[in-house]
């Protein structure tokens, strides 16, 4: 989660606690999934003693599995040493500011000697309309909205997080086209094999949000 309060309802005390016991459920996480007979001590819960998830998974060696993270080399760090792809997180940050990371985990994946390709994900907040002016003044009040919730549990990051200087970051709004061009734009940044499109965010009415999705399906995917 993003505030303390989540990680206290489970009884963990602080965000560097977070670190190894995700590491370590990661793990286990991986072995349930390509061993049938699992018998596993760790620190973080009770042990396990020859046990087999049923039903057993179709997709070899496992079902899809992506490492969320970007705010430090660690989460990029534990997504190249499992060969597994990478997830940056939507927390209305540039794409640019991730390319350091990017380019360390996918160095780092490298280095592990995997074979593939490391794979990179990223989320972007997307608002479409027939128009450029119709998108941005309709979606203007709701961004606004999202935006100062989520800023109230993760903070400052030193950028401005008006409207205007989120549609020129983090955020996406505008024509079919227009939003294209930005979309493209983002991937060829980041070399993105996944882009991850964030729409329903601040009470937008669902007829709003079903209108941009169909203009997405039907003119931009």
């Amino acid at each position: 989660g993003a505030s303390e309060r989540t990680i206290h309802a489970f009884g963990i005390d602080t965000f560097e606690e977070l670190r190894p016991r995700f590491a370590e459920a990661l793990d286990l996480v991986l072995r349930l999934l390509t061993e049938e007979n699992v018998t596993w001590s760790g620190e973080y819960r009770t042990p396990l003693e020859n046990i087999t998830i049923q039903p057993r998974p179709l997709q070899q060696p496992h079902p899809p599995i992506w490492v969320g993270g970007g705010l430090s080399e660690i989460s990029a760090e534990l997504a190249a040493q499992h060969g597994l792809p990478f997830l940056l997180p939507s927390l209305f940050r540039w794409p640019v500011d991730y390319t350091d990371i990017v380019g360390f985990y996918r160095r780092r994946f490298a280095e592990f000697g995997h074979e593939g390709t490391p794979r990179v994900g990223f989320p972007s907040y997307v608002h479409v309309a027939r128009t450029s002016q119709e998108a941005k003044a309709r979606w203007r009040p709701y961004l606004e909205a999202y935006q100062s919730f989520a800023s109230s549990l993760r903070g400052s990051h030193g950028r401005d997080t008006d409207y205007d200087a989120l549609l020129a970051g983090p955020a996406i709004a505008g024509s079919p086209a227009e939003v294209i061009e930005e979309m493209h734009r983002v991937d060829e940044l980041l070399g993105l094999d996944r882009h991850l499109v964030l729409m329903d965010a601040g009470g937008m009415a669902p007829s709003l949000v079903f209108e941009s999705m169909e203009l997405l399906a039907a003119e931009l995917l």
